[in-house]
């Protein structure tokens, strides 16, 4: 039996080309949809704008008109554990002040949104106040915000 070498080293070489994108360790099944999105909004416009975070944590510059992206660009990747970090102190905050709507004429906000089982949840505070309530919503905006300087 002849064997033709070179379809085995194509096979070979084309099955070792293809990329396999990495979820990270805290991304389950019913996550695969998550978003994670900070920034600031000017609810008089219904403009945001500010990062997004999927659930391979991929990080995005976005801008959005009503709930439609009018920019969207990946600027980077959060590692791995750091992106489960922030997933664990969000959803962690979410059970600890399940509504903040604290707005101004623009508010700064923290989202969490999962499509998969109907999740949306947005903590949402005037940037002019310091209330109890935000201060654990603040933490996360800030050091997000902080980290976004570090990738880019």
């Amino acid at each position: 039996m002849k064997i033709n070498y070179s379809i085995v080293i194509f096979i070979f070489l084309f099955s070792n080309c293809s990329t396999k994108i990495e979820v990270p360790d805290c991304i389950s099944d019913n996550l695969t949809d998550l978003i994670i999105r900070w920034g600031y909004i000017i609810l008089e416009d219904k403009y945001i704008e500010g990062y997004e975070l999927d659930s391979f944590a991929n990080l995005y510059a976005i801008k959005m008109e009503n709930l439609n992206y009018i920019y969207k660009k990946k600027i980077g990747s959060y590692e791995h554990t750091k992106y489960c970090g922030y997933l664990l102190q969000i959803r962690n905050e979410f059970i600890k002040i399940q509504t903040l709507h604290s707005p101004g004429d623009t508010s700064r906000f923290v989202e969490y949104i999962n499509q998969i089982n109907n999740t949306n949840l947005r903590a949402l505070w005037n940037p002019k106040f310091q209330t109890v309530l935000s201060k654990g919503f603040r933490e996360i905006y800030d050091s997000l915000s902080i980290d976004v300087g570090h990738i880019q």
